[in-house]
């Protein structure tokens, strides 16, 4: 029988779980990239010891992309936003037609 059962509660309603706390705060990223904006998801991971994959999330999260093996913001150049602009107006025009 199950523990919850047994201690007299009969809801059928889930309960919420969550996700366990996150052993790195994006602050704590944050600072460390800009710190050494060259380092591997790899290193970074090793020095937190936890899984790439999680660095990549905060990463993620935090607006952060490589580019030349440096994280940096992600930001639009003034040509991407106009272009992504164009394309948003004639796929609204496309629409209401």
């Amino acid at each position: 029988m199950h523990n919850s059962i047994r201690s007299g509660d009969e809801s059928l309603e889930d309960e919420d779980q969550g996700r366990p706390p996150s052993l790195l705060s994006d602050d704590q990223l944050k600072a460390m990239v800009e710190a050494d904006p060259c380092q591997t998801v790899e290193e970074q991971a090793q020095r937190f010891s936890i899984d790439g994959s999680t660095i990549s999330r905060h990463l993620n999260a935090i607006g952060r992309v490589k580019k030349l093996d440096k994280w940096i913001p992600h930001e639009l150049t003034a040509g991407q936003m106009l272009k992504r602009h164009d394309t948003c107006v004639v796929k609204a025009a496309q629409s209401q037609a």
